[in-house]
């Protein structure tokens, strides 16, 4: 089994395409496993089903741990796009967080904020290592930019941030006033 594959289609499932895969998210953006495995199994009829046990193998064997088990359901922590998403409270967040782009956006980005573009959210990590990473799967062999977010300032001008995880927040727009690029020296 090619669980780096399976976990892929996993994240696509849950974050992207549930109708796809006759899923219905609850509220909270939870499906039940089997109802997971039917999706995908239906969705490759020609390959080895997949089992419950090949589920938790693939996102055992995942560094990112992007999903959350619930008794017999499971969601994707972050990344949903579909319109079922839970809802947050606002929190405050820490004195920084950390968002990771690619160079080729960085002006565009200065000029305008941050904003959700094909997501619901605008993504924030605490760690900038979480943030360097994501911003170099877009960056094709350069640096990625990581840009520093000032929320002090702007909770104090009712910005309002939203933990998803441990390590992740969202916001709806973050204005360049609130934004410094790091520098890598």
């Amino acid at each position: 089994m090619n669980y780096a594959k399976l976990s892929k289609e996993i994240s696509c499932a849950l974050r992207r395409h549930p109708e796809y895969y006759g899923l219905e998210p609850d509220r909270a953006g939870f499906v039940g496993i089997d109802d997971l495995i039917r999706g995908i199994n239906h969705s490759h009829p020609d390959a080895m089903p997949v089992t419950r046990n090949h589920i938790e193998e693939a996102l055992a064997h995942s560094s990112k741990q992007r999903h959350e088990f619930y008794q017999d359901k499971i969601r994707a922590l972050y990344g949903m796009s579909f319109r079922g998403r839970r809802t947050l409270a606002p929190r405050v967040p820490p004195k920084v967080l950390y968002h990771g782009t690619t160079p080729r956006v960085l002006d565009a980005i200065m000029r305008e904020g941050l904003r959700p573009m094909d997501r619901r959210m605008v993504y924030l990590s605490e760690d900038f290592e979480i943030a360097a990473s994501a911003g170099a799967r877009h960056s094709w062999g350069c640096e990625p930019v990581v840009l520093a977010v000032n929320t002090v300032d702007a909770c104090a001008n009712n910005v309002e941030f939203y933990q998803e995880t441990s390590h992740v927040w969202l916001c709806s727009y973050v204005s360049p006033a609130y934004l410094q690029p790091i520098s890598w020296d």
